[in-house]
């Protein structure tokens, strides 16, 4: 089974990635990848940088040992936004605090 975030509990914590520029200019991103999510600080944050909402979108990691673990599913991340999620969002993540350190993950395309 997976944790589900719905929808009104992602909005709240969702913010608009290119309010001013100053903020635009301080973005990085690949046209490759254009959702990233960071673990740090026992934080998830995740960017899309898509001009479109994304729907029931599966997280999920390969750990240093190449274990798949599976987070869980977002109901809609918006467009062009950042979500800043506790790490207590998803049980498997919690389990997980051992064996993750503070480095970057993308989802799959």
């Amino acid at each position: 089974t997976y944790n589900y975030l719905p929808t009104d509990s992602v909005l709240k914590r969702a913010a608009n990635l290119f309010t001013n520029a100053e903020a635009i200019s301080k973005l990085k991103f690949s046209s490759l990848s254009p959702i990233k999510v960071l673990y740090i600080g026992g934080k998830l944050t995740i960017e899309n940088f898509l001009p479109y909402n994304l729907n029931n979108v599966k997280l999920s990691f390969t750990d240093a040992q190449g274990n798949v673990i599976n987070l869980g599913v977002i109901e809609t991340i918006p467009k062009h936004s950042k979500i800043v999620l506790p790490g207590e969002a998803f049980d498997s993540l919690k389990e997980a605090f051992d064996k993750i350190g503070p480095y970057t993950f993308f989802l799959p395309k």
